[in-house]
């Protein structure tokens, strides 16, 4: 059985000087960019791909690809206007807010703003422990202030059957 916990979307982002900052793109308008990445072998690498190919392109389109292990690198590249980067958007909605990195929108956002969700996993009818769902419950107090949409209001909260 999967327990929704959180819930996110995936962003396009960019140095706060690159001329795409703040802008709205279509896809095919990026693909002159240098795209930061996650290398293969990672679920991101091929999410993105997989994305991509909604718009009958792929990252193998881009100018240039850097893929890179480090996230906190891959930040670092894109503020110093590296290239553009596709990421959830948890992971940089700080960035954004403080000006460290800017928010590229999408003109075409179903693919790229639709929401990914995140399960706890447990067995067929297993009950939880009390102390199973506080943690969980703990868990899923801490993830609900991590979403804050493009016009900066908070997703509703996942309703989750527990069981």
């Amino acid at each position: 059985d999967c327990i929704p916990l959180f819930q996110t979307d995936v962003v396009c982002v960019c140095g706060p000087e690159n001329p795409c900052a703040n802008t709205i793109k279509e896809i095919q308008e990026l693909l002159c960019e240098t795209l930061v990445l996650r290398p293969e072998g990672y679920p991101a690498y091929y999410g993105l791909n997989a994305c991509l190919q909604r718009y009958n392109c792929s990252i193998f389109h881009f100018h240039s690809l850097l893929e890179i292990n480090s996230f906190a690198a891959s930040k670092v590249l894109l503020h110093q206007n590296q290239g553009v980067g596709f990421f959830y958007r948890c992971l940089v909605q700080q960035d954004i807010k403080t000006n460290y990195l800017s928010e590229i929108h999408i003109s075409t956002p179903t693919s790229f703003n639709s929401a990914y969700t995140y399960y706890i996993i447990k067995k067929h009818n297993a009950i939880l422990s009390e102390e199973q769902l506080l943690f969980f419950q703990f868990c899923k107090s801490q993830f609900e202030n991590f979403y804050v949409s493009v016009d900066g209001s908070h997703r509703p909260s996942i309703e989750s059957p527990i069981v």
